[in-house]
């Protein structure tokens, strides 16, 4: 057993020692597997998020059983109205209608009521869609919790993982359409399975969903619907077979997720806790922080996959000794030692910086306009084919328009991500009169993965992140969007579409007609409020959303860092050469992130952290996370501190 001592490049008088064996492990080749003498002693950790609890999953689960069972009972029970020379009532799935005031005398049945009955037009008409969405948020924060740990997960495994299935792997800021096909071919089958829940949850069945009622209103009386006239439920039996499989797909994967999520190990002790729990990780793993000390300052995320991409990692226990001070564990993500292979790999910096480098996506000015003109596309497919003279069928404007609304939603949930993950360096970059020491503590200790919206907003609120507060506000604005504004659109077009020759509704040719008609045809007299509060909510969304893109593109179109920190790696760039941030969380890798919050205020008291230009301890520069003081903070373009723009 030959054992070996790695010192780390600070504080001389006192150096830990992580000391571990060299064992040869079976399948790997040109490595070895780099574990600690008592890494057989200690169980993998197993901490887990509620998102991804068995008990959370499986309610989650009885709620699509229970809606697979009421789409049967529907199926069931529906069937198309069908004209009779007595009552002269014709209807399709198209939404066209002959109509006529006759009174007459129908069979009870669920799918007839009352234009007075709002309870009935309620639940048919938005029920179904407020349930999806409310599905589609609650698989939300299982997906995001389960893109989390899965680099810890994949990195806890006896025999470790390569470093671009993990610290290069860059799952947190994917856009959801794009998330399965990453995952499968990484096979890595619990981001691949959530990521597929999510997205039949979040925009498939919602838009399945809003097509399979309808409800017409012809203009008869019935005395079994009460006063006034009756309102016919119309089922798209089409959809409703769509739906049914739906349904029964996200169940059976969802078992599937959920045996997964039983059988494996996350591998953290605790969560996360923002950088300094990523920090913790790290602090006495001397071959990960020279493998990053060899990295040049702004080194762009291509050149770290180039370092990293081929090693092999493993996040599992090791003893570390210091002069001075008895062995202890800790929890650390180790890799094996360098080889001469590793000198061949010449890293440089890149010859200018990026912005496409430096800023997710999302946060592009031109991705948010382009997102927000997804809103009016059904506004688009409505002119169109009333220029054209094309009569499409009713439900497929109000599907087009679910979708639209569900892709923006998508879109608004993924700069939700990125505005997080981004944060803390927005704050720590800011000159220190702007940001107190417990805004830049905060931003060092918070973690936002696992709240939900609402604790989100109150969170952001409290810690001084007004921006994250508004875009999940946003978020949640853009999901009631969903649930409302469809069921106009589909009333808007039918009213361009009907065509009575009897009855009491006519179509006007005027806008402001159609608008009042819309009221009286579409909407029963108790729901006649809902169309003047719409009206109101419409304005209040699009102020809303207006001002978050004004705020973001405002307030984050200046680059703050050379580069993104979506992945691992590249946040343990910013943080492998810290010596004294990592020295405030050195130790606390088998503590819960309370006890190190803790620990780290009472160390810290009114010292400051700082991103930006700072000296390590052989006076080389470094450009990351540390405590104050920062020699001189990070302008983009610039590659070093003596370097001009």
């Amino acid at each position: 057993m030959a054992e070996m001592q790695s010192l780390l490049p600070f504080e001389p008088e006192s150096k830990p020692v992580i000391t571990t064996t060299t064992i040869e492990t079976p399948g790997l080749k040109d490595t070895d597997s780099f574990v600690s003498e008592r890494s057989t002693k200690h169980a993998t950790p197993n901490w887990k998020p509620w998102p991804i609890h068995p008990l959370y999953l499986s309610s989650l689960i009885a709620i699509h059983v229970v809606q697979l069972a009421v789409l049967l009972f529907l199926l069931q029970q529906a069937s198309p109205l069908v004209s009779t020379p007595e009552y002269k009532i014709l209807t399709n799935y198209n939404g066209t209608l002959i109509a006529n005031t006759t009174v007459i005398a129908l069979k009870p049945s669920i799918f007839i009521f009352s234009h007075y009955n709002s309870s009935a037009y309620f639940g048919w008409q938005f029920v179904p869609i407020i349930i999806a969405v409310v599905m589609g948020t609650l698989w939300g924060t299982v997906d995001a919790a389960v893109r989390q740990l899965e680099p810890y997960y994949q990195l806890s495994r006896p025999e470790g993982a390569l470093g671009r299935d993990t610290l290069c792997q860059d799952y947190l800021s994917a856009w959801i359409y794009l998330l399965p096909f990453q995952a499968v071919r990484r096979q890595q089958w619990g981001v691949a399975l959530s990521s597929i829940i999510h997205l039949l949850v979040l925009s498939v069945i919602p838009t399945v969903h809003s097509s399979i009622i309808k409800i017409v209103w012809p203009g008869v009386r019935s005395a079994i619907g009460g006063r006034g006239r009756i309102g016919l439920v119309t089922v798209n039996k089409g959809m409703l077979l769509a739906a049914v499989s739906l349904h029964g797909v996200v169940a059976v994967v969802a078992i599937m997720l959920v045996v997964v999520m039983v059988r494996r190990r996350t591998g953290l002790v605790s969560e996360p806790g923002g950088l300094a729990g990523l920090a913790a990780l790290t602090s006495d793993s001397f071959e990960v922080r020279r493998l990053m000390e060899r990295l040049p300052p702004c080194a762009t995320q291509k050149t770290i996959d180039q370092l990293l991409g081929d090693r092999r990692f493993w996040l599992k226990h090791v003893v570390v000794s210091s002069s001075g001070r008895a062995s202890q564990t800790a929890y650390q993500v180790v890799t094996t030692p360098e080889t001469g292979k590793d000198d061949q790999i010449v890293l440089r910096n890149p010859e200018k910086q990026s912005r496409r480098e430096a800023q997710p996506v999302s946060l592009w000015g031109r991705t948010m306009f382009a997102v927000d003109a997804l809103l009016i596309g059904p506004y688009i497919a409505i002119l169109v084919a009333i220029l054209t003279d094309r009569t499409w069928p009713v439900t497929t404007i109000k599907a087009l328009y679910t979708l639209s609304t569900t892709i923006v939603t998508s879109f608004l949930q993924m700069l939700d991500r990125d505005l997080r993950l981004t944060q803390p360096y927005y704050v720590l970059s800011q000159s220190k009169d702007r940001f107190s020491y417990t805004r830049t503590r905060q931003a060092f200790l918070q973690d936002y993965s696992y709240l939900t919206p609402f604790a989100t907003i109150a969170t952001a609120i409290r810690t001084g992140a007004p921006l994250i507060a508004l875009n999940v506000f946003a978020g949640l604005l853009s999901q009631i969007f969903t649930i409302i504004f469809p069921t106009v659109m589909e009333g808007i077009w039918e009213i361009y579409l009907i065509n009575v020759q009897e009855g009491d509704f006519y179509v006007y040719s005027t806008s402001a007609q159609s608008l009042a008609i819309l009221k009286a045809f579409l909407f029963p007299p108790a729901l006649t409020k809902w169309c003047d509060a719409g009206k109101w909510f419409s304005y209040f969304l699009q102020a809303v959303m207006f001002i978050n893109g004004i705020l973001i593109i405002t307030k984050r179109r200046k680059a703050i860092m050379p580069r993104k920190p979506s992945t691992m790696a590249s946040s343990l760039a910013y943080l492998a050469n810290s010596e004294r941030a990592l020295a405030l969380v050195r130790g606390t890798s088998l503590i819960g992130s309370r006890e190190r919050e803790q620990r780290v205020k009472d160390i810290l008291g009114e010292s400051t952290f700082g991103f930006g230009w700072f000296t390590d301890g052989y006076g080389r520069w470094r450009l990351g996370v540390e405590r104050e003081p920062i020699k001189e903070k990070y302008v983009f373009g610039k590659m070093s501190p003596e370097s001009s723009a």
